[in-house]
């Protein structure tokens, strides 16, 4: 949670990567939490690399573009010491110029850092206390990493990591240097159609050897098909998308991934060099995640069945949109003729429920006739999505994104499992209604609730709907049933040793990647070999009681407890009120 973007890259560190993780020690400190968790280490490195600092609520804008200056994804951008960094946070915080100007990242508008001088003022009244946390913590860092906590010049990256830039490509044969942990991640998408398209996204891949090249394959057996050459940039990232020409969902076809070592330039098209880095689904999971995704021969016309969820849905939401514009214009007759087949769809065939509710002598209904809810033998789209996605989380091959994103699938259809009889009643109540504010309230209360259903809620109000229950609905169990395919590379057992013997595929590598926490604890993102984390740490700091400041702050378990504060507090750096 720590890890800088050049580290996730494996590229070369300076003083300035540390600019990076204490920044995201202070903003820990300021917002309660760390700006990046993820499920996978892969989706963590990801958002390090890619994503900005959300910004923290409340925290006055000068502050927050000293922070995201400290968090910026290039170390160029950044602070060139941990002392000018907590200068500027000081400045800024007690306000002792009108406008103190520094460059800032590329991300960020080209402005002057200057104090808000619209923050209330008993909230300012907190920000030199803050500031003295970050003078503390920059002290603490420097005392850690046995650096002078005033240097005189930046440090030189052989004096300040203990991270080592991966070795030179071997010019004879497969990479050298090969990283043991993931290097990317293959995603299956929809392109034209349902997961017609793939996208591999590598981080920190050593560099081909001399007059050589990368070719990316999807594989099954001695199936193969080249979605092309991977390019990357100088810190070992590239990516690669592939639609397929016909339009074919591509899991129903391939199930793994590999990277080879190509001659460059090509001088046989049809041949394929030494496998440098691969992974391939699980066998027995591959199973559930293709009735998932590509086909599920008890649904109708084999329809796969997160997407028969899906587009049943969006059926039923368009029904009672319809049902309400129908109402609107004093077509009840209509809007009835709309509740009977959002009713039919929600049922299935196989249910008592399933009939002319209107009475007009026709039975009709908005779905294909699984029904979203189980009924008879059919167990409907909804308990069916549940039963996969368990079903493949619980195979002894499981890979870490089945596990973890599918218990988000199941999280999701769960809360539709209560939805989707709430809907099934409304529907009835309007059919029995006589007409007036009675059917309209029950027609609003449909459009919403079917709503919900397609698109989920944001229960917490944080502005984002998530797979925790409550929230998710159908699109979010769809973007997480695609995840669940995710393929995590890796580097493959024997790439880094011989000659790039053409023809030659290696074994691939399956099973499950380490889960991730928030913080480089036990469970976590691996660190990097040289790194000691001692091992009996405090959980959080007291602090003078101020407004608008908790009583203690978090502190990442990252420091010492025999006299943690001597070496920072004997040195008169800022005095907290």
């Amino acid at each position: 949670a720590y890890m800088s973007p050049e580290q996730a890259r494996g590229a070369a560190t300076d003083g300035r990567t540390d600019i990076y993780s204490l920044g995201i020690v202070i903003y820990e400190m300021l917002a309660g939490r760390v700006p990046y968790e993820a499920e996978t280490p892969v989706g963590l490195l990801l958002k390090h690399i890619n994503e900005p600092p959300p910004p923290i609520s409340k925290l006055p804008s000068a502050i927050q573009r000293v922070l995201d200056r400290a968090m910026a994804k290039d170390p160029a951008d950044r602070f060139d010491t941990p002392v000018k960094f907590a200068e500027a946070f000081s400045s800024v915080a007690e306000g002792n110029a009108e406008t103190i100007t520094y460059p800032l990242p590329t991300l960020m508008p080209a402005a002057a850092l200057e104090v808000d001088r619209r923050t209330p003022a008993y909230r300012r009244a907190w920000l030199p206390a803050v500031a003295g946390l970050v003078v503390l913590a920059v002290g603490w860092f420097l005392w850690l990493k046995g650096a002078p906590l005033f240097p005189s010049s930046p440090a030189s990256p052989s004096e300040t990591s203990a991270f080592v830039e991966p070795p030179l490509a071997n010019p004879t044969g497969a990479p050298a240097g090969l990283p043991e942990g993931p290097v990317g991640v293959l995603r299956f998408q929809d392109g034209a159609a349902f997961a017609d398209k793939v996208t591999l996204t590598t981080l920190s891949m050593s560099d081909a050897p001399a007059r050589s090249q990368y070719e990316v394959w999807l594989t099954a057996g001695d199936d193969r098909r080249s979605l092309g050459l991977l390019t990357l940039d100088p810190q070992g990232a590239g990516k690669l998308s592939y639609v397929d020409s016909q339009s074919r969902n591509l899991l129903a076809f391939y199930d793994s991934v590999e990277i080879t070592v190509e001659p460059d330039p090509e001088t046989d098209p049809i041949r394929f060099g030494r496998v440098a880095y691969s992974f391939s689904l699980p066998t027995d999971g591959l199973v559930h995640l293709r009735r998932l995704l590509v086909a599920d021969t008890d649904a109708p016309n084999d329809t796969a069945l997160i997407q028969g969820l899906d587009a049943q849905t969006n059926l039923i939401l368009q029904g009672a949109q319809a049902m309400l514009r129908d109402y609107q214009l004093g077509n009840e007759a209509a809007a009835r003729k709309s509740a009977e087949t959002i009713l039919n769809a929600l049922v299935g065939v196989n249910s008592p429920d399933y009939e002319d509710w209107d009475g007009d002598g026709e039975i009709t209904s908005s779905g294909d006739g699984y029904g979203l809810m189980t009924n008879g033998e059919q167990a409907g789209y909804i308990q069916a999505v549940i039963s996969e996605a368990e079903a493949a989380a619980a195979t002894a091959d499981a890979t870490q994104e089945m596990i973890v994103h599918g218990e988000h699938v199941q999280i999701c259809a769960s809360d539709l499992q209560e939805w989707a009889p709430e809907l099934a009643d409304l529907m009835r109540n309007i059919l029995a209604s006589d007409s007036g504010a009675e059917m309209e309230r029950s027609i609003r209360a449909a459009v919403t609730l079917a709503y919900q259903m397609l698109n989920g809620t944001d229960l917490d109000g944080d502005e984002k709907i998530e797979p925790i229950a409550g929230e998710g609905g159908v699109r979010t169990a769809y973007e997480h049933a695609y995840y669940m395919a995710d393929m995590t590379i890796f580097a493959s057992e024997s790439a880094g040793t011989g000659g790039a013997d053409v023809g030659t595929p290696l074994p691939t590598v399956t099973g499950t990647a380490a889960t991730t926490t928030a913080g480089p604890t036990a469970g976590s993102t691996p660190l990097p070999t040289g790194i000691t984390l001692p091992t009996d740490l405090p959980t959080s700091i007291s602090i003078p009681t101020v407004l608008d400041l908790p009583t203690s702050i978090p502190l990442p378990q990252i420091l010492p407890t025999e006299n943690l504060l001597s070496p920072i507090l004997n040195t008169p750096i800022l005095t907290l009120p």
